[in-house]
Parts: C-alpha cells; sequence; structure tokens
C-alpha cells in the first residue's frame, strides 16, 4: 500500500505541475486546439488525484492514525461543500449559480488531492533529478511565452477567453511549488538548492508574477538563514550567484522587450496602480460583507456586488466572507501550523528533506495567503500534506 500511494503521489505531483505548464505551453504556440479538449487541465489534474488517492487517504488514516492534520481539513472540506449545497438549493439567485457550486467543488477536490499529494510523496534521487530537468525546461521555455504586447504579455492571454487557456498565475504556480519541493528535497546539496532557486525566480521575473516573485524572495531569505544556521556561516558565493541571477534575468528580459517585466514598474507608484486599486475595492466590498454577516459570511457575495465570480478579496478573509467564520478559522489554523511545526523541526536541527519541503511551502502558502490569494488558491493544501506527514514521520533525521 505504501509503495502504490508514493507512486501515485509522484505521478500525480508532475501531472498537477509540470505537465500543467507544458500542456498550455503547447496551447499558447496552437499546438492543441482552443477550447482545449481537457480544459484548464488544473481542475480535472485535481479531481482525478482526489479520486484516486483520496480513498487512499481515509484507508491510511483508519489504519494507521493519520488524524493530526486531516481531521481539520476534512471538516474545512465538508464546511465548504455544505455551504456550497445549501446556498445552490436554497439561496438568493446570485448564490443559485451553478458556476459557483462547481468551483466549490473543485476547490474541495483541490485541497484533497493536493493534501494527499504532499502527505504520500516521497522526493528521492530520481524524483529530485526529474523535477530539476522539468525546471530547467521551464526556464528555457519561458522566455519564448514572454511577448511584447502590452494587452497580452505571454502568448497564452490571447486565448484566455477563449478556451482556459492559463495566463501568468497558472505557470508561476508550476514553476514555484517545482522549485519549493526541490529547496527541501536537494537539503544536503546547497549547489542544487541554488541551481533550482535560481531557475525559478528566474521564470517568476519573466512571467510577472509579482507576488509569487516576492513570497519566493522572502522564501530564499529563509532559506539562506536556515543554510547559515546549519554552517554557522552564511554563504557569500549562494548570494552573489543569486544577485548575479537576477541580473541576468532582468537583462534577458529587457533584450526580448518582455512587457510583463513593466508590471513591476506598478509596485514603485501604488497609488495610480489600477491593480492595486481593484483589489482595494474588492476588499473594502468583501469586509462590508463579514461585517455584516461575521458568523455566516455571505457566500458568493462578490457576484452579488459585481455579477463576476473572481471578484473576491485577495487574502485569506474571503474564506470568511465565502464560507462563515468556523471555516476560516479552520483555515487559517491549518496555514499557520504548516508554517510553524516545520520552523521548530528546523530549529530543533531536523535534517530530514521533508521536513525542509514542509517548511518553504508552508512559508510560501503563508506569505501568499496574507497578502494575495484568496481561500479558492488551493496550493496550501500542499504544505498541509507535507506538514501532516513530518508530524507522522517516525524516524525524523537529525543533523548534527
Amino acid at each position: 500500500m505504501r509503495n502504490i500511494r508514493t507512486r501515485g503521489a509522484q505521478a500525480f505531483f508532475l501531472i498537477v505541475f509540470p505537465m500543467f505548464f507544458a500542456y498550455h505551453t503547447l496551447a499558447a504556440y496552437e499546438v492543441l486546439t482552443v477550447p482545449l479538449v481537457l480544459g484548464g487541465w488544473w481542475s480535472w489534474a485535481n479531481v482525478a488525484a482526489a479520486v484516486v488517492l483520496g480513498p487512499i487517504l481515509l484507508l491510511a488514516a483508519a489504519r494507521e492514525r493519520l488524524h493530526y492534520f486531516l481531521l481539520p481539513v476534512l471538516v474545512l472540506v465538508g464546511c465548504a461543500a455544505s455551504v456550497a449545497l445549501w446556498h445552490f438549493l436554497f439561496g438568493e439567485v446570485w448564490q443559485r449559480r451553478p458556476l459557483l457550486f462547481i468551483e466549490t467543488l473543485k476547490l474541495c477536490a483541490s485541497w484533497v488531492a493536493l493534501y494527499a499529494v504532499g502527505n504520500f510523496i516521497v522526493v528521492g534521487r530520481s524524483l529530485s533529478n526529474v523535477l530539476l530537468a522539468c525546471l530547467a525546461m521551464m526556464a528555457a521555455i519561458t522566455p519564448f511565452l514572454v511577448q511584447t504586447d502590452p494587452f497580452s504579455p505571454l502568448e497564452t492571454d490571447r486565448w484566455r477567453f477563449q478556451g482556459q487557456v492559463s495566463n501568468y498565475a497558472g505557470f508561476a504556480n508550476s514553476v514555484a511549488c517545482v522549485g519549493l519541493i526541490l529547496m527541501g528535497a536537494f537539503h544536503s546539496s546547497a549547489r542544487l538548492q541554488t541551481v533550482a532557486v535560481v531557475f525559478s525566480l528566474f521564470c517568476l521575473l519573466l512571467l510577472g508574477a509579482r507576488f509569487e516573485l516576492g513570497a519566493f524572495l522572502i522564501v530564499v531569505m529563509l532559506w539562506l538563514l536556515v543554510a547559515g544556521f546549519n554552517t554557522r556561516v552564511l554563504s557569500v558565493s549562494g548570494l552573489l550567484v543569486l544577485a548575479l541571477a537576477g541580473l541576468v534575468s532582468v537583462a534577458v528580459a529587457v533584450a526580448i522587450g518582455a512587457t510583463s517585466i513593466q508590471r513591476y514598474a506598478e509596485i514603485l507608484d501604488i497609488q495610480n496602480s489600477g491593480s492595486i486599486r481593484e483589489r482595494l475595492l474588492m476588499f473594502s466590498h468583501g469586509l462590508a460583507d463579514i461585517k455584516a454577516n461575521p458568523i455566516t459570511g455571505n457566500y458568493a457575495g462578490q457576484t452579488e456586488m459585481r455579477g463576476e465570480f473572481g471578484d473576491y478579496i485577495h487574502n485569506a478573509l474571503s474564506a470568511w466572507r465565502q464560507f462563515g467564520l468556523l471555516p476560516f478559522v479552520i483555515y487559517c489554523s491549518c496555514i499557520v501550523t504548516a508554517f510553524v511545526l516545520p520552523l521548530k523541526r528546523v530549529a530543533s536541527g531536523s535534517a530530514n528533506p521533508k521536513v525542509h519541503m514542509a517548511l518553504y511551502a508552508g512559508f510560501y502558502s503563508l506569505i501568499l495567503a496574507v497578502a494575495a490569494k484568496s481561500v479558492f488558491w488551493s496550493i496550501p493544501a500542499l504544505a498541509w500534506g507535507l506538514c501532516a506527514s513530518v508530524l507522522t514521520d517516525r524516524e525524523d533525521t537529525r543533523g548534527h
């Protein structure tokens, strides 16, 4: 059973992240038809993972008492699905839209799928080498995804509204998650960690993924601190390599005329940033809903205000507005715990690569949940699964 679930988790990690990048790259260059046969890939991949790994997860929990993190996650999934079903059947007009119900079910499936993948995955030498090759492929492809058109900085943008082709955020998810896993998997090799970090930062910069890049940079700072804690000295050569990689990335972006790089200019002019103004408007509407309905929230409140599904609060408060106070508390508790517990293990000297994977994935999720991502961003579940695995691991190898 252990071998089956490990192989399954490894396969689905490759399907959900590197293959997502490849799938949408092929779509960008019209190798695949638009609309795509498998839609946006992400949802179907996660549903498949949930169907395959979900029962195995429950069976393992019954046999091995893997309940440390699973119980609150299952309660969260149950609350979200119940709220969605209730409002789909008995809610207001804007709450009964099938799209809202389907998207919530997809979210629940993604939570189960990514939790199971994180819980069961074992990143040994073979998988690490495969993931590093995938990350190198992403770094090689990314410059060709970038366009010079200011209205569609990526090749996929021209198809986004005709089918379900990804924008920069989808590509950034693939890059960041592969990079974070490799940072932990290569814990004993600073050189390979540096290679993974450089490839990841290069892709995120060119894609114009501002928040993802910022969060990843903060995780890199934590990585440097961990490296310094373990070796008692920060690697000056590592810092120089990262600085050089940043300069090369900017130079490449400028050389190819990447308009995605112009997105970073808004950071220096926040007052005139259309994106920031839009996010603040969504936040104010969402906060008003929470104040008016502090216990139950206002499911699909964003569609009542503006009629669009995507106009939610871009941080963890969206869970409160969407599903109510209890799911919000559970959601936030899971995100914080998935960072704090691995951090304690690392601080105590753990050399277990999975502890480091959990730390970096948990920190990345925490940063973006606070600053930029709504509850419908399901990546934190991967960190929850990694943390659960760390908690139930009886053989936590410690450094000396």
